[in-house]
Order: structure tokens, then C-alpha cells, then sequence
């Protein structure tokens, strides 16, 4: 069984469950200019919550973090240092999304895609997948991890390996080897320039906080299967794209720059909208935000519990201008807690 914490890592700082070993992704002190040509960001809106349930044991307290997975430069601002490292600093342990999910393990959606386009996308994500874990295999060999065996056994493994993954399976194997074995010039120029992740950041301030998932084993999965089959190939074409498509804007250039502004310029209207309209994610987003309310309820023990997630589980999530789910934040109010804007 290959876990996310097992797989080899570039610095490219893309995956949230991983951050925690990434702590050299974390550039730029608070407070210093980016260097890159980019203005550091200065406090918006606050972007940390804190979650009470003042029906059960007092003083037990949740610090909810909306973060990026690439670490945008609104992220590296005062409120940082200010509000969000003492939390961080203060807090028992911390719960992060994806942390302990095993890829070939997850189940297979009752309703598959089907079609030609939904083959197509299969076939090139599993060709994708199949020659990532070949040059795993190798790289395993390499290091002395695994036994020397013949190329036509590991090519072997890694073809049936790729066949036997489910529709989220594939998914994750992509979010996974992408980041490995992409040539950085096809990754978007936003994740190129981008800081890294906050939490790598925080983590240098406490190296050794204890972290638990969010997740329950299939919650991501069995959230990727409830959704619509058009929303599903969506996303496996979205991977695609950034890990196979063609270079479009070079990483050192002021267009590059100006990309990068402008998704820092999204996820701070996000947070001065409290919504978002029409967004990919959505199929992994609603059904985790119920589960993960409900996995902390069981949480009553009078103390602090950091806890991070993307940005896009914390509010309403609109299509074409219906509420498909409420957001993280009015979950915990309908379940009684309540939650307040750290300032």
C-alpha cells in the first residue's frame, strides 16, 4: 500500500497534507519585501475564526484557518505573526485535510463516467499515472528502499497499479506524482512564484504539533463519488492540464507576475464576499465540510485545537446562483458552536 507520506517530494509546496515536512517552502519572512516584484500583502479581512460549543466542556476552543495550498502573498501579511501564530503557537494539536489517505484503497463511484471524452480522460490519466509510478519504482531501487527487480516487473506493477485505481484513485495518484515528475515549466505560474504554504511557516514555530486528519479514510473519495459525473471529469481534466499541458507563460515573466496577483486578487474577494460562485472543487468539498463538523463534535476537551483547511470549505458554495452547500463556518453554526472572527 503506497500512503501520501511514503511518496518522494520536490519543494513545490502544492499539497496541503504534506506541508508539514515542507517547512524549507516557507520563503519570505512576514513583513519583508517578496522580491519578486510583488507588493506584500497588507491585512484585508480576518481569515481565522474562532469555534466554541457552549454547550460542552468549557474552554475547548478550535482556531479555523482558511489557507491557500500554495501560499499566496495576501497569506504572508501581519495578521499572520499578529493573530494566527500565537493560535498556532497555543493550540494541542492540529487537523489538516488528506492526511492519512491510502490511494489504492478508495472506493469506486456507483454512478462511473461514461462516454468517449470520459474514456479519453481515464486512458491518458491512468498512461499518466502508470509511467509516474514506473520512475517511483526506479527511484525506490535507487535509494535501496526496495529489492533490485527486473524493468518488465516494474513495468508490470506500475501498469496494473494504474488499471485497478478507482475514478478518485486516479485523482489523487495525479495530485501526487504531478507535482514529482512535471516539468516545472507546464505548472501554472501561480504556484511557481507563490511563497509556499503558510503552514510550512507556522511549522518552523512548532516543529513537533501533534496533527491528526480531518478526514476520515474514503471522505474524500466517497465526497468526489456523490457528485455529479460532469463535475467529476472536470476535475480529472483539470489535473490533467497542469501537469501535462503545454507551457503557456513563463515563471520569470511580468505576465507570470501579474497571474499570480490576480489569484491573490480571487482568494481576498472570496474572503470580502464570504462566497464563491461556480467553482471546480465543488465535488470535494460539500459532503467533507457535514463529516468533518461532525468528527469534531467528538472534540470536548476543554483545550485548543489548531485547525487548516483550503479556503474554499469555509463559505457558501453558489452554482449559477444556488446554494450548494453552506460552508464550514455555517456548518459549525447550525451545529451550535459558535464562531467568531479573530481580529
Amino acid at each position: 500500500m503506497i500512503q501520501k507520506s511514503q511518496l518522494p517530494l520536490r519543494p513545490l509546496c502544492l499539497i496541503s497534507f504534506m506541508v508539514l515536512s515542507l517547512a524549507g517552502c516557507a520563503s519570505n519572512g512576514v513583513g519583508q519585501e517578496d522580491g519578486r516584484g510583488l507588493e506584500v500583502a497588507k491585512p484585508v479581512v480576518p481569515r481565522m475564526w474562532r469555534v466554541t460549543d457552549p454547550q460542552k466542556e468549557p474552554g475547548t476552543t478550535f482556531f479555523l484557518l482558511g489557507i491557500t495550498h500554495i501560499g499566496l502573498p495576501f497569506e504572508y501579511d501581519t495578521y499572520l505573526d499578529r493573530s494566527i501564530v500565537p493560535a498556532f503557537k497555543n493550540s494541542q494539536d492540529i487537523y489538516l485535510e488528506n492526511s492519512k489517505i491510502v490511494i489504492e484503497q478508495q472506493p469506486a463511484c456507483d454512478q462511473p463516467l461514461s462516454g468517449q471524452e470520459a474514456e479519453r480522460v481515464l486512458t491518458e490519466a491512468r498512461q499518466y499515472v502508470q509511467r509516474s509510478m514506473e520512475r517511483f519504482r526506479h527511484w525506490q531501487q535507487d535509494e535501496g528502499i526496495t529489492p533490485k527487480v527486473p524493468d518488465a516487473g516494474i513495468a508490470t506493477y506500475a501498469r496494473v497499479y494504474a488499471e485497478l485505481l478507482t475514478e478518485f484513485g486516479l485523482y489523487d495518484a495525479l495530485q501526487f506524482f504531478g507535482p514529482m515528475y512535471t516539468d516545472t515549466s507546464k505548472l501554472a505560474a501561480d504556484t511557481l512564484l507563490a511563497r509556499g504554504p503558510v503552514l510550512a511557516y507556522l511549522h518552523t514555530k512548532v516543529p513537533d504539533l501533534p496533527t491528526h486528519s480531518i478526514d476520515q479514510p474514503r471522505d474524500p473519495a466517497e465526497a468526489f463519488c456523490a457528485s455529479k459525473p460532469e463535475d467529476r471529469l472536470a476535475l480529472l481534466r483539470q489535473e490533467l492540464h497542469l501537469y501535462t499541458g503545454p507551457r503557456t507563460v513563463a515563471a520569470d515573466s511580468a505576465e507570470a507576475r501579474r497571474n499570480l496577483q490576480q489569484a491573490n486578487d480571487k482568494f481576498v474577494s472570496i474572503f470580502k464576499a464570504g462566497r464563491q460562485e461556480n467553482i471546480t472543487l465543488e465535488p470535494i468539498i460539500c459532503l467533507r465540510n457535514i463529516r468533518w463538523v461532525k468528527l469534531l463534535q467528538n472534540v470536548a476537551d476543554g483545550k485548543n485545537h489548531f485547525v487548516a483547511v483550503g479556503v474554499g470549505h469555509l463559505f457558501p458554495v453558489l452554482r449559477d446562483s444556488k446554494t450548494q452547500c453552506n460552508g464550514l463556518l455555517q456548518d459549525f453554526k447550525n451545529a451550535g458552536y459558535e464562531v467568531t472572527p479573530v481580529q
